[in-house]
């Protein structure tokens, strides 16, 4: 019998994203960490390769004929890629004030319990946000 004029409580509830949760739970707890140490690094590099692996598997849309990349986009790839080399670089070689990586040059900062969840909050969100796109 179809229910007339009832409103179900899935109708009203907003959806849930159970990744929220568990974001903010790894947060709280790899915040723990004490930064520039092994277990910190892998916090950091284990959601990054996750995202990165998840991402090379789904298949990218093609552009339509014709169509190239834009301007902007070719200069932030290539920002983003010199970022890249010159953090694998410095993290490989000696981590030291005169070749920063930018984890040392935020590690004033990251001392604060609060802070470094904040961090790993943007970061997380941030692969949350490209996985979705």
């Amino acid at each position: 019998m179809p229910q007339t004029g009832l409103v179900t409580a899935r109708a009203w509830l907003p959806r849930t994203d159970w990744w929220i949760p568990v974001i903010v739970g790894y947060a709280l707890v790899v915040a723990l960490f004490q930064p520039l140490t092994w277990p910190a690094a892998a916090a950091v590099l284990a959601p990054g390769l996750v995202v990165l692996v998840v991402r090379v598997r789904r298949p990218a849309a093609s552009l339509p004929r014709g169509t190239r990349p834009s301007r902007a986009g070719v200069q932030w790839g290539g920002l983003l890629a010199a970022f890249t080399l010159w953090e694998a670089l410095a993290w490989l070689g000696p981590n030291n004030p005169d070749h920063p990586t930018l984890s040392l040059l935020l590690d004033p900062a990251l001392e604060r319990y609060p802070v470094r969840v904040l961090g790993y909050l943007v970061w997380l969100a941030a692969g949350r946000w490209l996985l979705t796109r």
